[in-house]
Formats: C-alpha cells, sequence, structure tokens
C-alpha cells in the first residue's frame, strides 16, 4: 500500500509512506516493507503488533534509518510522552 503523505500535524509530516500490512491471525498484525521519508532521512521497518493487549500494545520490529534528525522526530512526536526525552541534552540536532 503507498500512501504517498500522512500528515498528523504541522510538526509531523511523512513523505513517501508505503506499508505491507497483513493479519497473521485474529491478534497479530505484520507490518512489512513498511517506510517514510521525514525531512531529510528515511526509515524503513518491518516488524508485529499484538493487538489482543487490553492495557497495552507490545510490539517487536527491526528498524533501519538513513540519515534521520531523531531530534526533530521526537519533538514532533512529543517525545512519545516520556519525559526523560524531553530532557536529553546532549542529542545530536536537538532544536533550541
Amino acid at each position: 500500500m503507498y500512501l504517498d503523505t500522512f500528515i498528523y500535524s504541522d510538526k509531523l509530516m511523512l513523505y513517501d509512506v508505503q506499508t505491507g500490512i497483513t493479519l497473521k491471525d485474529s491478534a497479530t498484525m505484520v507490518l512489512d516493507k513498511t517506510g517514510f521519508r521525514f525531512h531529510d532521512g528515511s526509515v524503513s521497518f518491518h516488524g508485529s503488533v499484538d493487538l489482543g493487549q487490553i492495557q497495552s500494545t507490545p510490539f517487536t520490529g527491526q528498524f533501519q534509518t538513513d540519515k534521520l534528525n531523531v531530534a526533530l522526530l521526537l519533538e514532533s512526536l512529543d517525545y512519545l510522552d516520556i519525559p526523560a526525552f524531553k530532557d536529553i541534552k546532549n542529542c545530536p540536532a536537538k532544536p533550541p
């Protein structure tokens, strides 16, 4: 599946989004050949998500990045609501 562009907010815009989504069984979603571009970098990954849990969403996967600005991505994701990520002082390219 090719989505072209995914815009969540003015800070989170993903381009050339593509994925292969299948269901292994009624509780396991498999993401294959999934990736996107973010600013000047890119992310590709494959993995699986356990949809059968009520309190959490466990997942496994392998990620590969190229020229990804992690600080900018974390900021656009509101630091995944993890306070320690907001306090990182030595993250390369962290916005001021």
